[in-house]
C-alpha cells in the first residue's frame, strides 16, 4: 500500500499510529490523507495532510435549510455542495507532491 485516504482526520490519525507501530514511515513509505481539517491535524507527527471543509458555512447552510423547510414544507429539498480544499502538510510522500498532484487522486478515490 502506498496511500491511505481516510474518511476523516481521526481515522487518518489512527492509520498513522498503526503504520508507525508496524515500523513503517508515514510520508516516506505510506502517504496518509484525512478529511475534515480538525485542529489536531496539524499537531500529529508528521502533521496530517487533509481536506478542509468549511464547517461554519456547513452549519449555517444546515440551519438555513432546516428553517426554510419548516416555513415552506412543500418546497422540494435542495442539494447544496460546498467546496473543500487541500491542506498539504507532511504526511504525504514528497515524491507524490512533486510528481503527481493530489487533487486528481482525491477525485478518483471518492
Amino acid at each position: 500500500m502506498e496511500r491511505c485516504l481516510a474518511g476523516n482526520d481521526l481515522m487518518a490519525m489512527g492509520a498513522i499510529c498503526a503504520i508507525q507501530s508496524l515500523r513503517h514511515k508515514v510520508s516516506e513509505d505510506i502517504s496518509v490523507i484525512g478529511y475534515d481539517d480538525i485542529e489536531l491535524a496539524s499537531y500529529t507527527s508528521p502533521p496530517l495532510t487533509t481536506m478542509h471543509q468549511p464547517k461554519a458555512r456547513l452549519g449555517q447552510l444546515a440551519a438555513e435549510t432546516l428553517l426554510n423547510r419548516i416555513e415552506n414544507p412543500s418546497i422540494a429539498p435542495a442539494i447544496r455542495t460546498l467546496k473543500s480544499s487541500l491542506v498539504e502538510r507532511k504526511s504525504v510522500k514528497a515524491k507524490s507532491r512533486a510528481d503527481q498532484p493530489l487533487e486528481p487522486l482525491l477525485q478518483t478515490a471518492s
